[in-house]
Formats: C-alpha cells, structure tokens, sequence
C-alpha cells in the first residue's frame, strides 16, 4: 500500500492489497475495497483528468497539499510525465474480482478504468509509467477476447521489447530515476517481467481459441 504524509491514497492501496485477497478467492476481504468503486463515482473532471485520492474522512481529495507531488494526486491524463499506470492497475484488480465473484459490475468498472489509461496521451508510452496499461489491458482481454483490448496488449508488448537494454534489463524513466543503481534496476525488470508474462500467456491463450 502506498501511504502519503496526509492521505492514504485508497485507490491504490486498494488495488494492491486487494489483488491478493481476490486471487485467492477471499471474496469478503476483497469486497471491503468499496473506495476504489467510490472513487470512480465521484470524479468531476473525466477524462481530462483522475483524483486519484479517496479517505472515508474526507471523500475524494481535489486539493494537493503544498509540498506534494500534484502527480500522485492527479493523473493527468493529457499530459506526458505523468503516473499513466494508475488506470490500468485498478483494471487489473477488478477484473481479478469479477473473476472471483462472477459480478459483471467488476468488470465494467475495470472497462472505464482501463479506457481512462487507454485513451490518455499516446506520449504515455515516452515513460515508463505506462507499464501497468499492459497488466489491465492483457486481463480484459484474457476475459472478453474483444479485439481492442488484444491489440493494446500486442502494443504494450512492442514497448516493452523496445524499451529493454541490450543485456535484458529496463529501467525507469530517467526524470524520475536518471542513473539508477543496481537494486532498482533489478526491481523494475522484476516487475516488468510480470506484465510481459501477462501480455505472453494472454495473446498465447487466445490464440488457442
């Protein structure tokens, strides 16, 4: 879970924990995670931008604190250096919750979700930020088989190839990390190894069908 100095940010929090429950089965724990539908319900600026802060104090937090980064607050969708994995990490989740419970309100949560990530900036794919529009985007397709949903996973798995070092490493983007020691490096080429393997075991499952 991802905590600030003021707010909890329950979106992501929500999503990150929640994956566990949901691929585990543990139906009741993951549909404690109620702010990540509130969170949607209550935007008031789609699909120029998402808030991407939500307490049960305060509801949806609209106003950054001085001193923060706006960009962990909002995600502008239009601009480039933006945190752009937030819409496909929460598809992700719910998609792994409909999978769950077999409730068709999961999955068109995680349709919106990822449609916010998938209709921002085509600039996105200038970070490395995009990374998680290929962990959302490869499990819609996995359960719809809808055309649109396959051809982003096949371009999320062209930047990836693109993006990798010569010695199969990635790295995160250089405004953010512009020389990374080793433990981050590694880090990252863990976590993006993950996606390609949703992106491989997706596109290989469909063309089985």
């Amino acid at each position: 879970m991802r905590f600030s100095r003021h707010q909890c940010d329950q979106r992501t929090a929500s999503s990150t924990a929640g994956q566990g429950c949901a691929g585990r089965g543990a139906n009741r724990s993951a549909l404690t995670v109620g702010p990540i539908e509130r969170l949607w319900a209550a935007q008031p600026e789609l699909p120029e931008r998402l808030y991407t802060i939500y307490t049960r104090g305060g509801g949806l937090a609209i106003e950054v604190p001085a001193g923060t980064d706006r960009r962990h607050y909002v995600n502008e969708s239009q601009d480039v250096q933006q945190m752009h994995y937030n819409g496909g990490m929460a598809a992700a989740f719910l998609i792994r919750l409909h999978l769950a419970t077999d409730d068709p309100g999961w999955l068109d949560l995680a349709r919106q979700y990822q449609a916010f990530s998938m209709n921002s900036t085509q600039r996105q794919f200038e970070t490395k930020q995009v990374c998680k529009s290929a962990w959302g985007g490869g499990l819609l397709h996995a359960v719809t088989r809808e055309p649109i949903y396959r051809d982003w996973t096949i371009r999320m798995g062209d930047w990836f190839v693109a993006e990798q070092y010569d010695d199969g490493h990635w790295e995160n983007s250089k405004y953010i990390d512009p020389n990374p020691p080793l433990h981050r490096k590694i880090s990252i080429t863990a976590e993006f190894v993950v996606h390609m393997d949703t992106i491989a075991s997706t596109l290989a499952t469909a063309d089985m069908d």
